[in-house]
């Protein structure tokens, strides 16, 4: 992923990655946050040199020249010195008169060489400071960039390993929660004909049928009457993950029962806060949520779940002989 931010893949692979990160979530978040934290290192400012850093080189260069003078002059004899500074001193007389009292100082060749050197070195202890520098800044700011990169990487794919455990019991927890809350307040019916149930059926994904009736009337609950039904939105808002269901209304004898009818691919039923038994050799999960009584299967592609404030064995009975 490093690699494709970078821009450093071959076009094949590039696609390639291109296409893997489009479909998968987990990675698109990685890339955008790898991309995300780099802009904000490119925009963040390097720490500046210090203002007093100019004056402290400027003085170092003029060590180095006043050094290199003096170890000319201590170099020489003391006749020899003496003459020297006789002919700086009347070279230089000569020249402030031929210049109109500019003053001109003279140098010995000896002088300019030694000059030349002291700035050589100077330049050239500068330079190596500056590198050390920037390369001491480089060698702390990199891997800390590359660690911050790490880490998030993997906090992304942790929390996305998560996600991806907890998505079946976080799903199947919210159809409950709704299950339980569209019982006890139930909303308006969209549809109340029950030969119009399969209008419902694109929003699902599973048949809708009139079975779901001939069910009860197998049961020993006589003449239950259909109150309608209505497409129900669920959305995880741990997940992300959004799932349809259609909710049935009956009433049986005063008693009301909702059944939910849902696709079981997008919403499994292997793990749940449900106990899980076998009716039937049918497996069925079954509980108790706020005072009601819970009950969910699977038959032939599709799933059922029903909330009733009939018993618990009631509840199975139906629920397994869907």
């Amino acid at each position: 992923m490093m690699l494709y931010a970078d821009g450093e893949l071959d076009p094949s692979h590039t696609v390639e990655v291109e296409a893997h990160v489009k479909a998968c979530e987990p990675c698109r978040g990685q890339l955008e946050l790898i991309r995300s934290m780099r802009a904000s290192l490119r925009k963040s400012c390097a720490r500046r040199a210090p203002g007093a850093m100019e004056e402290r080189m400027r003085a170092v260069l003029a060590l180095h020249v006043t050094e290199g003078s003096d170890r000319i002059v201590e170099a020489m004899p003391a006749d020899a010195s003496d003459a020297f500074a006789a002919r700086t001193f009347a070279s230089g007389r000569a020249r402030d008169c031929a210049t109109g009292g500019a003053r001109v100082v003279g140098r010995t060749p000896s002088q300019m060489r030694v000059r030349g050197m002291a700035v050589v070195g100077a330049v050239a202890f500068a330079a190596c400071f500056v590198v050390v520098v920037v390369l001491q800044r480089s060698s702390k700011a990199i891997p800390l960039s590359q660690s911050i990169a790490a880490a998030s990487a993997s906090s992304i794919m942790k929390s996305s390993d998560k996600l991806a455990a907890n998505d079946e019991v976080a799903t199947l927890d919210v159809l409950l929660d709704e299950l339980v809350s569209q019982h006890a307040n139930p909303l308006p019916p969209e549809e109340k004909n029950p030969e119009d149930l399969t209008r419902l059926e694109p929003y699902v994904g599973v048949p809708v049928r009139r079975p779901a009736l001939t069910v009860l009337r197998n049961t020993k609950v006589e003449n239950p009457s259909f109150d309608g039904a209505r497409i129900h939105p669920l959305r995880d808002a741990r997940t992300g993950v959004s799932r349809t269901a259609a909710a049935l209304q009956y009433k049986l004898h005063g008693h009301r029962l909702t059944i939910y009818v849902f696709d079981p691919y997008k919403i499994p039923l292997k793990r749940s806060r449900l106990k899980s038994r076998v009716v039937r050799e049918v497996p069925v999960y079954v509980g108790n949520m706020r005072g009601f009584s819970i009950a969910a299967a699977e038959r032939s592609g599709v799933g059922y779940a029903i909330a009733s404030d009939f018993d618990e064995d009631k509840s199975v009975q139906m629920v397994a002989s869907f």
